[in-house]
Formats: C-alpha cells, sequence, structure tokens
C-alpha cells in the first residue's frame, strides 16, 4: 500500500527534512574575546572606569582596615571605618554592575596600590595617620577626577549612572579627609 503525496505534501516533507536555523553566533570583540548574548559591547572608556574604579575601591577598603586598627586619633579610626563601610557598599555595587555588563575584575591590588598599603602598614602613631590622610586626600581627588571623567566621557548609562551616584560620596569623604588632614597637621596648605 503506497502512499500518494500531492505537492502540497512533498514540500512539508522537504521543509521538514531541512536543518533549522542556525544558532546565532555571539558577536566578538576587537581582541576575540566573545561577548555575552544580549549584552552590548562596550568602550574602552567603560571598562577601564569599572576596573579602575573597582581596583582603587578595593584598596580604599585596604587602607580603612589598616587607620581603623593603627590609626592613632579617633578621627582617623573613624574614617578608616567610613572607608571600610562606605567602599565596600559601592564596591558591591560596582561588581554587581560588572557582572551584567560582563567585564572582569582582577581579584588583586595593582602593584601601586600593593605598596601604598605596604609602605602605610610599617608607619605607626601620628607618622601612621599623617601619611593615611595624606593618602586619602590624594586618593580621592584622584578618583574624583577619574569619576568626572566617566559621567562625561562614558557611554554606557549605568555605568554612568554609578558614577554619578558615587561622586557626591567621594567629594564628602575629601572634605571629610581635608579637615582631618588640617586638624592633625595643622597645615591648610600641605595636601589640596
Amino acid at each position: 500500500m503506497g502512499v500518494r503525496l500531492g505537492m502540497s505534501g512533498l514540500v512539508a516533507l522537504v521543509v521538514l527534512a531541512l536543518p533549522g536555523p542556525a544558532p546565532c553566533a555571539a558577536p566578538e570583540s576587537a581582541n576575540g574575546d566573545v561577548a555575552a548574548p544580549g549584552r552590548t559591547e562596550l568602550n574602552a572608556i567603560d571598562q577601564q572606569f569599572v576596573r579602575t574604579a573597582s581596583l582603587r575601591g578595593l584598596a580604599e577598603v585596604r587602607l580603612g582596615k589598616l587607620a581603623a586598627a593603627k590609626g592613632e586619633s579617633v578621627e582617623v579610626k573613624q574614617f578608616g571605618q567610613r572607608m571600610v563601610d562606605d567602599h565596600r557598599r559601592a564596591n558591591d555595587q560596582l561588581m554587581q554592575l560588572a557582572g551584567i555588563k560582563g567585564i572582569t575584575i582582577p581579584a588583586q591590588l595593582p602593584r601601586e596600590h600593593k605598596a601604598k598599603v605596604d609602605r602605610l602598614s610599617r608607619l605607626a602613631g601620628a607618622a601612621f595617620d599623617r601619611a593615611y590622610i595624606q593618602e586619602m586626600v590624594r586618593g580621592h581627588s584622584d578618583a574624583i577626577a577619574i569619576f568626572e571623567r566617566q559621567i562625561k566621557g562614558g557611554q554606557d548609562q549605568d555605568i554612568k549612572n554609578f558614577a554619578a551616584s558615587t561622586l557626591s560620596l567621594l567629594r564628602d569623604h575629601l572634605q571629610e579627609a581635608r579637615k582631618i588632614h588640617d586638624k592633625i597637621t595643622g597645615d591648610r596648605a600641605a595636601v589640596r
């Protein structure tokens, strides 16, 4: 007993026998890395900002722990603890954003940040307080400039929003660090 197929039946069999559409490949970046599906390719400014800000934030937490433990003055100890709390919170937000955007963050501090931690860990008493607070003034001044550049030159709106929301916190840290600096050194012009 044979089966007779009309033209429409034959077309249906041919369509069923054809392979399905090829899966869409994820786009490759210029360096050969594969971007996750559904994600837009981030520009170099956005990627560098996330990496730089996360490593600086990690350094702030480590230095803050050091200050909370080794600081001689109550102000330095309290400021150090505030750095731990505030920068840990900001780091958590940034790490979540990095995960969403597919940006890999190095787990270790770069040499320059390790050197700062090592240098400060060898100091004690008033010498530690002065060096730490000078580093906080310089570091926060630099960080503010980095965050302002991201707000102006970044492309990704989520990353720009993070930079904008964190900028006021950094400015507050800088203002507080300057007050502590002036109090413990008595020198208003030494670090600006």
